[in-house]
């Protein structure tokens, strides 16, 4: 179900390389495409990134990417391989694990302290306190007019690249006058045909500013197979990613919560 549309991020991710670790990014959109983009950049390592979402259902299934605590994770862990998917550890290995003491002795920490373990939760706090493993993003998830405020509060205030996941034409607009000097914007979202911006020339050549389009996903499904492998429930639990699942009997209502913006993406259950 994630495979094309992760395979699609990668394309993009592909065009708008290099990005620097510190880079403030933002991302127009929470739908399917959007969280993503969130969830791989959060895996690359870039932590000052701002999500701008209109309607309040989206923002708050993002909030559940990012507000996952290595406290909750833990809480509700069912099983040695669960948690070992959530360490992204390689998923041959966590098929093959029988035990939370085999899971420790293959993360080569001490054989006593693994003799004595008597849960999976109990590895998965130890492993929070050693190794101080980020399951939250931290990002900051805001509406437009939040975004504008911003701007509005400190002119000089932008940032280096911009996600635009949403095809709506103004806040393409609005999203180059929010570049800094040698930003990058990324149409990621399908406008209308008939959609039309207003950019001045002037704007770009004194910016420097770079716009890259991006299409489909031309021979990334591969990138997109081991992202999957790399990110596992940590990232790509459909509940975290706003994601529904439904039989076709229900495609009405399916429809109807993507109009409401109370999920990002619906998808149906075939018996």
């Amino acid at each position: 179900v994630l495979s094309e549309p992760l395979s699609c991020v990668a394309h993009g991710w592909d065009r708008i390389l290099p990005i620097p670790i510190g880079s403030n990014i933002l991302i127009l959109g929470a739908g399917i495409i959007g969280n993503l983009w969130a969830s791989v950049l959060h895996l690359q390592g870039h932590k000052r990134v701002i999500v701008s979402e209109p309607q309040e259902g989206r923002r708050k299934a993002l909030q559940k990417l990012a507000l996952t605590s290595n406290r909750q994770l833990c809480q509700t862990l069912t099983s040695t391989k669960q948690l070992c998917q959530a360490l992204t550890i390689n998923r041959q290995l966590c098929n093959t694990l029988t035990s939370t003491k085999q899971l420790c002795q293959a993360l080569t920490i001490n054989r006593q302290m693994c003799q004595a373990l008597t849960s999976t939760q109990q590895l998965c706090n130890i492993l929070t306190s050693i190794t101080q493993l980020k399951f939250k993003t931290n990002y900051e998830i805001i509406t437009p007019q939040e975004l504008k405020g911003k701007k509005q509060a400190d002119s000089s205030w932008g940032v280096d690249l911009v996600i635009e996941c949403s095809g709506f034409a103004p806040a393409i607009e609005e999203a180059i006058m929010l570049l800094r000097s040698g930003g990058t914007l990324c149409i990621f979202g399908v406008s209308s045909a008939e959609a039309k911006i207003s950019v001045s020339p002037f704007h770009l050549y004194k910016e420097e500013l770079k716009i890259i389009g991006i299409k489909i996903n031309p021979f990334t499904f591969n990138k997109a197979l081991g992202w999957i492998d790399a990110m596992g429930d940590r990232y790509l639990d459909y509940k975290k990613l706003g994601a529904k699942v439904y039989s076709l009997k229900e495609f009405k209502e399916a429809i109807q919560e993507l109009k409401k913006g109370s999920i990002a993406k619906a998808i149906f259950e075939i018996n």
